[in-house]
């Protein structure tokens, strides 16, 4: 981007950004994914945790064989 803003003389504002169509959309989707993934990574965590929960009070409520 820098470059671009180099060679074209985009002049100096803060809508420097909608001379970038396409950077712009690819950031947009980059941030889109990357919410996505901490969302699948959140509820895999929970998922497992809750797993994890089970399997120990399966194992906590067997009769001991003494």
């Amino acid at each position: 981007m820098v470059v671009q803003q180099w060679r074209h003389r985009y002049p100096v504002d803060f809508a420097w950004a909608a001379h970038f169509d396409l950077s712009h959309g690819l950031a947009l989707l980059a941030v889109a994914l990357l919410g996505a993934d901490a969302l699948i990574q959140a509820f895999r965590r929970r998922r497992l945790a809750a797993e994890k929960n089970s399997s120990q009070d399966s194992v906590s409520q067997e009769p001991s064989q003494r």
